[in-house]
């Protein structure tokens, strides 16, 4: 072993010196954590220059030549590309406590979602000027460098190792995050692995996953209010849904309500307006609501109208976004994030250039609670604009006003932007208590 590593050792100090990148590729197999022991890997390093290197790693060889590597590239300014890293990253904090630092990791999987686009994996050439044309776009590298990386190398690594119990099964489960994994930018989960659950469809499951430390005996939730509509205002700087979000933070769809039905104190008129706007702006028609609502189409023509009037440049803004999705066959957000359209779908794009920019949003802010967690909490999950926190009932106290105030800072791509968080906690994330205003966190 020492001998090998030693021959690895200069042949990678050859590739640091004299390649400009490198680029890593490798096969996972099933690196589920309960099949390790017949764990196999293929790993490669290969530079633009003709630099390859071929490695087959298993359980007995992975820590030592995984601390090597690290040893050797962790500093290094030669850029390291490849293909998913976030499942590379969490596979490795399987096997370290620590995982590796590698500091110029750049995931061309991310890229090609974020920019619409895709590589031919299978030439060298084609890969890197893909990432040549990441490098070129200095906004989309800046969010890859400050959002991205960290949530890709730390953070979903991180939280896919906390494990939980299924009652049910008796066995020791986790998540596995998709980064981009959804149209508009959200993660999504995977549960192509043997031991996992998938966080954004528990229902009845709930009932049976329970964290298994002992040490982690609460959960707290966040979740922020208005995500859509607030960014929405902020966007096409709409006069009065500005006016809404700034101010009534509890009620505005009750308020939206109010404004496009002219009915006040009306029972449900939070779900009702939500039911409204929301459908509207994505380019329901007045006939689409007037089924979802049970209401006469006449009727509808009138809230649809109203709501047009009241909230116009709202409208005028996704109406825009569909414009060009049928003239250009595309969209860009706010941030730099590309979706094509096929014809028929223009419609989508309302959806997509508010959607895509609260997803990053609300990434951003998960990397600011892994970031600043100081020992108080562990991230057990994220589902779109919640958060859901694991802590010992020592801490709650501290962990909640630590994370609200981090989750209710402002954004840096949006700074504009000021949103509010809801709290629930709870010993199981089954049986979670709403957390009044006023009201102590236990």
């Amino acid at each position: 072993m020492a001998l090998d590593l030693e021959k690895l050792s200069s042949s990678l100090f050859e590739a640091v010196k004299r390649e400009p990148l490198l680029m890593l590729s490798w096969d996972p197999g099933d690196p589920d954590s309960t099949t390790m022991v017949e764990f196999k890997l293929a790993f490669s390093i290969m530079g633009p220059l003709g630099y390859k290197l071929n490695l087959n790693l298993n359980k007995d060889n992975y820590v030592h030549i995984m601390r090597l590597v690290q040893m050797i590239l962790a500093d290094s300014r030669v850029p390291l590309i490849g293909f998913d890293f976030k499942s590379f990253f969490s596979l490795n904090r399987k096997f370290f406590t620590v995982p590796p630092v590698l500091r110029n990791v750049y995931d061309i999987c991310w890229y090609e979602s974020y920019s619409g686009s895709t590589v031919e994996r299978q030439s060298a050439s084609e890969v890197i000027k893909f990432f040549k044309l990441l490098l070129k776009n200095k906004n989309v590298f800046s969010i890859y460098n400050k959002i991205f990386k960290p949530l890709i190398t730390q953070v979903l690594p991180d939280i896919e190792s906390l494990p939980f119990v299924n009652d049910d099964t008796g066995k020791i489960v986790y998540s596995n995050y998709v980064v981009e994994g959804q149209e508009n930018g959200r993660l999504s989960c995977n549960c192509s692995k043997k031991n996992c659950f998938n966080p954004h469809s528990l229902g009845e499951d709930k009932k049976n996953l329970r964290l298994s430390s002992q040490y982690l005996n609460y959960v707290l939730q966040f979740d922020y209010k208005n995500m859509e509509v607030a960014v929405l205002a902020k966007m096409s700087g709409d006069t009065r849904l500005n006016e809404l979000v700034d101010n009534f933070q509890d009620s505005v769809y009750s308020n939206i309500f109010e404004d496009i039905t002219g009915l006040q104190n009306f029972f449900d008129s939070k779900i009702l307006g939500k039911k409204i706007f929301l459908p509207l702006i994505y380019g329901q028609t007045h006939m689409g609501l007037a089924r979802s609502l049970d209401i006469s189409a006449d009727q509808a023509i009138i809230y649809f109208e109203r709501a047009r009037e009241i909230y116009s440049k709202a409208f005028s803004f996704v109406e825009k976004h569909q414009q060009q999705a049928v003239s250009d066959g595309y969209v860009t957000d706010i941030f730099g994030r590309k979706r094509f359209f096929v014809s028929g779908e223009s419609y989508k794009a309302r959806n997509f250039v508010i959607q895509s920019p609260s997803a990053l949003i609300c990434i951003e802010a998960l990397v600011k609670l892994h970031a600043e967690c100081k020992d108080l909490y562990k991230i057990a999950f994220h589902v779109h604009d919640g958060y859901f926190l694991a802590l010992n009932s020592e801490k709650l106290q501290d962990a909640f006003f630590t994370a609200k105030q981090i989750l209710e800072s402002k954004t840096n791509y949006m700074p504009e932007l000021q949103l509010k968080v809801s709290a629930k906690v709870g010993r199981t994330i089954d049986k979670m208590v709403l957390l009044k205003k006023k009201e102590k966190v236990i």
